[in-house]
């Protein structure tokens, strides 16, 4: 940040000055903002790029956050969907079994076992392996915003692809 007068106004003065005080530190934060906000920005092109469906839950098993292909995944239809904020089956017993592997993930003690589901499609396509589990460390987020505390990762083995790297937009912002 610059302040510049021209040369026929007088210098700067107290007031000025105690303005000036007052501004750079919020400048200051509004940078670190900002540069937060480019992190997570490169942070989520990556998820984007990903063949598996990744979706961040909150302490509640409510959506936060879910990636490209998740997104596609939910648009099919295909046994998963997203409703009201939560992730659903459409096979009575898959979704019992997710909402109890979503409840493992979450439990203030989450358990040691790793457990994969498989939840059917309506297209008789092979079924989509689904795993929740917790972040053993809290992430960081910004005040007033729900913060992931486990993931459930959706495999698709129909669509399994290799991760693009030539002609891949992943460093663009």
């Amino acid at each position: 940040m610059t302040a510049l007068r021209g040369r026929l106004k007088r210098q700067f003065g107290e007031q000025e000055h105690q303005t000036a005080g007052q501004l750079v530190p919020q400048l200051t934060r509004a940078w670190r903002v900002y540069e937060r906000l480019r992190l997570l920005r490169a942070g989520e092109s990556v998820l984007d790029t990903l063949p598996m469906g990744v979706v961040f839950l909150s302490a509640h098993g409510r959506t936060v956050y879910a990636n490209r292909a998740a997104e596609e995944i939910f648009r099919s239809s295909d046994g998963l969907s997203f409703q009201n904020g939560t992730i659903c089956a459409s096979d009575r017993r898959a979704h019992a079994d997710l909402r109890e592997l979503i409840r493992q993930a979450l439990a203030p003690i989450p358990s040691p076992n790793i457990t994969a589901i498989q939840v059917p499609r309506h297209s008789l396509r092979r079924a989509y392996q689904c795993v929740a589990l917790p972040f053993r460390k809290r992430l960081p987020q910004f005040i007033g915003t729900p913060g992931p505390v486990a993931v459930v990762l959706i495999s698709d083995p129909e669509q399994q692809q290799p991760i693009e790297t030539a002609g891949s937009s992943i460093f663009t912002a």
